[in-house]
């Protein structure tokens, strides 16, 4: 389904003081280096989920979101993520980036190994070059750690 298509998918969404849809990723301020990393992946129009989940997430709102797969649900999650992760103070501010310590902000379970790498990588495109160390962790194998920097 190309992306065009997307528009003529229903949305719904239920409570009560919903924040707007998003009209595009501009209205998503992240940052430079995120904006790029958004271009480098090739992201013009966000999805329908994307267009309504970013701004629930944004305003540190709880969401659960159902859409088929591919539909960007993992990068809509992404961007909250990523944004609370930078803009919350780190575990040693006071100290020189190479001796703080490092501590996970945003652990995230998964029900299977293939959905945490895929997960996995769909935060690495996000995390390029804007300071976040992304790992996966599961059953049966060693911890791997693979660093955007």
């Amino acid at each position: 389904m190309s992306v065009d298509a997307y528009e003529d998918i229903p949305v719904e969404a239920s409570d009560s003081d919903i924040p707007a849809p998003v009209n595009g990723f501009g209205d998503v301020h992240l940052g430079e280096r995120f904006n790029q990393n958004t271009k480098r992946c090739k992201y013009v129009k966000p999805t329908p989920i994307q267009l309504h989940a970013i701004p629930i997430a944004m305003a540190g709102r709880d969401l659960i979101a159902c859409a088929q797969t591919g539909s960007g649900k993992t990068a809509a999650f992404c961007f909250r993520i990523s944004s609370g992760i930078l803009n919350k103070n780190s575990c040693s501010p006071s100290l020189p980036r190479y001796a703080q310590t490092a501590c996970h902000s945003a652990p995230i379970l998964s029900l299977t190994r293939e959905l945490a790498g895929q997960i996995h990588d769909e935060i690495k495109k996000f995390a390029y070059q804007i300071g976040l160390k992304i790992v996966a962790a599961y059953g049966g194998a060693s911890i791997s750690i693979r660093v955007s920097l």
